[in-house]
């Protein structure tokens, strides 16, 4: 017997227990969608995701340490059985700025895996809506992109929204110029969303005519490459991913067109329920103060005083008045700790406006 059938053999009789155990484990998953039913509980726990995930991880560096990428083939391999066991417990709806092919719903299928059913929409604001309705269980939403920073019309629904950050989620972000098969022409129109055109802006200046270019905002980048692919007009291009040029059949005319290679959008799970404590959690809220000397400063000392580190901080105009500002926060720590629960107390006597947006897991970069 060759080396190769050997391995081979080992590999069908590995194949055969993997396959019982996996089957022992969805049984196990049913009788526990029957329990979540009956107490009506959340299907998906996104701090039992992330326990699951980090307690793999760890068994991955302890039993393997010389495979390479272990913990990256575990994890994936991890996110597809519990993409499956959700689908057995009766399921989830992910609503998510499409059509396919955007960057919303690669993120979607990353963080939910295979099994969940994405439901494509036209904008943010429908994202939300979805959700509100009953549409969808969740939704996913890009909340900051490490070049262009916050995206504003999220910002602007969690204003308006009773929606909960349930999760968040990091997406690695490669953009391309698109264009028709076999047009090689200068490029005269870019169709683009305008945050994916403003990750792209060195880029864009240096290799086309950037000030002569006829710009045609989209909604998102899946839709700048169904509407190219559509009208086919010579010496347009569109900025979009790989998935949206294999999609909508569009040449990749020039690849990894972004300003930086550390290209990341940080996405938020949105739903109706509360995560519950993971052990490394983030919180978000947004606050109103007080138009008054040293309003700021107190309410960061509240966070210095506790010693909980600020992950981000940001101001927006609350349309309202001129100079009336709200900040939206992130910070480590969940809501149900009583030492954030202390400083929430504190910052609502003190503040104009207090609305807690969720606390969450932490997610894990992406390499």
């Amino acid at each position: 017997m060759s080396d190769i059938e050997s391995e081979r053999k080992a590999i069908d009789t590995i194949d055969q227990e993997l396959v019982r155990l996996l089957l022992d484990r969805a049984r196990c998953v049913m009788k526990i969608g029957e329990l979540k039913r009956e107490k009506t509980t959340a299907l998906y726990r996104p701090e039992r995701e992330k326990a699951v995930y980090d307690r793999v991880r760890a068994l991955a560096r302890s039993l393997a340490p010389d495979l390479p990428h272990n913990e990256t083939f575990i994890v994936n391999t991890y996110r597809e059985i519990m993409s499956g066991a959700l689908a057995l417990e009766g399921g989830l709806r992910v609503a998510y700025l499409g059509p396919e092919g955007s960057f919303s719903g690669e993120a979607a299928r990353n963080r939910f895996g295979s099994f969940v059913e994405g439901i494509s929409v036209p904008s943010i604001a429908e994202v939300f809506r979805s959700v509100e309705t009953g549409r969808a269980d969740y939704g996913i939403v890009p909340v900051e992109n490490s070049l262009r920073g916050s995206i504003g019309p999220t910002m602007d629904q969690f204003l308006q929204s009773d929606l909960i950050i349930y999760a968040e989620h990091y997406e690695k972000i490669r953009l391309h110029l698109l264009s028709p098969k076999e047009d090689r022409s200068p490029v005269r129109i870019l169709y683009s969303m305008r945050e994916a055109r403003e990750q792209c802006t060195l880029w864009l200046q240096q290799n086309l005519n950037y000030g002569a270019l006829e710009m045609r905002e989209v909604e998102s980048t899946a839709r700048a490459a169904q509407i190219l692919s559509r009208e086919q007009e010579k010496g347009s291009a569109a900025i979009a991913s790989e998935a949206a040029a294999r999609i909508y059949d569009l040449a990749i005319r020039q690849a990894d067109i972004q300003d930086s290679g550390n290209n990341c959008t940080r996405f938020v799970i949105v739903g109706k329920h509360q995560a519950r404590e993971s052990g490394e959690d983030r919180t978000s809220i947004i606050v109103g103060l007080h138009d008054r000397p040293g309003s700021l400063f107190a309410l960061l000392k509240h966070f210095n005083d506790a010693t909980i580190n600020l992950t981000r901080i940001e101001s927006r105009v609350s349309r309202r008045a001129y100079g009336d500002y709200y900040f939206f926060i992130d910070f480590m720590g969940h809501q149900e700790e009583e030492r954030v629960r202390l400083i929430l107390n504190k910052i609502e006597a003190e503040s104009a406006f207090l609305k807690v947006l969720g606390s969450y897991p932490c997610s894990v970069l992406p390499e």
